[in-house]
């Protein structure tokens, strides 16, 4: 087993190169996982500059942003605080997905994580982070920071982006199709649908509202119902912290590196991991309004949440 005592590393969408062993292995969805856990990490001061990965089909990333040295001064709200905190992962076991903060990748030490399994196989296949109030308060803080700059950009430039992103995404259709097949169960038929949704409503958003906007996602439209509900608060100049339902999270965050490559301007969608604790911290947060995008009977759930936290709700039922 391989255990990182009280650390968290800021990743960029880029391969994590640690001296001394072959811990980082990234996937097109930016997930990592532990290729020889017999092999020691030696914390933040062996890591050297990230190396590129490539997309398929797209040769060597071009967007460097927000590429950089994995340094020690990571923000003090991902930084644990509990020493003897370990982090384990199994030497076959299932690859974890970070969260996407600031136009970042981040892979944060947490209490526990949640395996993300194949429907169809019962398979582990991936493990996400179940995060709390520490981490939503960074990515609200990081969509607070971005929203006015975004909000001023105009309507058109912002169109342009939403455009963009839902040119790159059909591009990549049959990828993100594999992710919603692999943690939803979907068929092909199923999957593809989803992804051409997703992209009609990135391509065809109407203007909602501004301010700062938290989305809860179940896992029955995990790509679609995100798009259908970021689009018109993002055309509204509004910024966007997403929560993904921790069953199937990987086309999420795989549509907002996406984004990042696409150029966008970083803070304007965020994303964490997590489940209930997760959105109590959005909601202690302060943003201006959650919204729940799924089935009811769980909406119901997120927005007792939101009630007793005095935040605004909306249920968007799937």
């Amino acid at each position: 087993m391989l255990a990182l005592a009280g650390r968290a590393y800021e990743l960029t969408s880029f391969q994590a190169d640690v001296a001394k062993t072959d811990f980082v292995a990234p996937d097109f969805d930016g997930s990592v996982t532990c290729q020889d856990p017999s092999k020691g990490l030696r914390g933040l001061g062996s890591m050297r500059q990230p190396q590129p990965y490539f997309w398929p089909g797209s040769g060597v990333d071009r967007w460097t942003r927000s590429a950089g040295i994995l340094r020690p001064d990571i923000s003090r709200t991902l930084l644990s605080t509990k020493e003897n905190l370990n982090m384990e992962f199994a030497a076959e076991g299932p690859k974890a997905i970070p969260l996407w903060i600031n136009g970042h990748a981040f892979l944060t030490v947490t209490d526990a994580f949640f395996d993300v399994t194949n429907p169809a196989t019962g398979e582990a296949i991936r493990r996400v982070p179940l995060c709390g109030a520490s981490e939503a308060a960074e990515a609200v803080g990081v969509a607070q920071a971005a929203q006015q700059a975004w909000a001023m950009m105009g309507m058109p430039a912002r169109r342009l982006c939403l455009a963009g992103l839902g040119d790159a995404l059909d591009r990549y259709t049959g990828h993100f199709a594999k992710l919603l097949m692999q943690d939803c169960g979907f068929d092909e038929a199923r999957a593809t649908a989803e992804v051409g949704a997703a992209v009609a409503a990135l391509h065809g958003a109407a203007v909602g509202e501004t301010g700062i906007f938290a989305l809860v996602l179940d896992a029955s439209r995990p790509l679609a119902g995100l798009a259908e509900a970021i689009a018109p608060a993002l055309m509204a100049g509004a910024t966007v912290v997403v929560k993904p339902s921790p069953k199937a999270p990987s086309a999420a965050y795989a549509l907002c590196e996406l984004s990042g490559r696409a150029e966008w301007p970083a803070g304007v969608l965020n994303l964490m991991q997590g489940d209930t604790a997760a959105i109590e911290g959005l909601c202690a947060a302060g943003v201006d309004r959650l919204v729940y995008s799924g089935q009811a009977a769980l909406g119901v759930q997120v927005g007792a949440i939101a009630e007793a936290a005095g935040v605004p709700f909306e249920l968007k039922a799937a």
